[in-house]
Order: structure tokens, then C-alpha cells, then sequence
């Protein structure tokens, strides 16, 4: 399937039957070996990452990275945008949030 230029070896029915939709497709600019495939559940504003990895003239799934849940599709958006230009600190802090003091 080519996605933003790029060859990535998905299988369909990994997208249709776990309701998934292909968001963006993120390569590394300074490593071209990489990169993260973005889909989101179209039931639910969750985005799921995925590493990719180059092959010869494609780009093939290794595994899911991270998945993130939004209170809205906006949102997610958002994310997805602004997504390529974060920070490594930006993204650790998401990945695992600091809980909320109750008073």
C-alpha cells in the first residue's frame, strides 16, 4: 500500500477487522531505515503507533509502539499533527502521565 510516498506492507484485514484506519505515515528524516505508521480505531478516538522498519524497497510493521486515547477526534488530529515535532521529553511525559493530586 503506498501511504505519503512510501511502500508499507499492511495486511488488510489487520486494518478492516480490528477497525483501523490509516491516520499518517512518519519517516525518519536523518534515518530513512524507520519510522512510525499511525492508524486510529474508527469506533474510538485512540491512535495507535507502530514502528516500521525498511526492508528493501518497502516498509514493513514490526510492532505496535504506543496507543493514545483522546477525548475527541480534534484532539486526536492535534496530536497526529503535532506528533513529528516533539520533543523525546514531550512524548515520555504522554506516554505516561503524572496522576492528578486530589484534594
Amino acid at each position: 500500500m503506498e501511504i505519503n510516498g512510501y511502500t508499507v506492507a499492511i495486511d488488510n484485514e489487520m486494518l478492516y477487522d480490528n477497525g483501523l484506519k490509516i491516520e499518517s505515515l512518519v519517516v525518519n528524516g536523518a534515518d530513512d531505515r524507520m519510522g512510525m505508521l499511525l492508524l486510529s480505531e474508527e469506533k474510538q478516538f485512540v491512535l495507535r503507533i507502530y514502528l516500521i522498519l525498511k526492508e528493501t524497497d518497502f516498509y514493513s510493521i514490526s510492532h505496535e509502539l504506543q496507543s493514545f486515547a483522546f477525548n475527541s477526534r480534534d484532539e486526536l488530529l492535534n496530536f497526529r499533527n503535532r506528533l513529528p515535532e516533539m520533543t523525546a521529553l514531550e512524548i515520555l511525559y504522554l506516554m505516561d502521565p503524572m496522576p492528578q493530586i486530589l484534594h
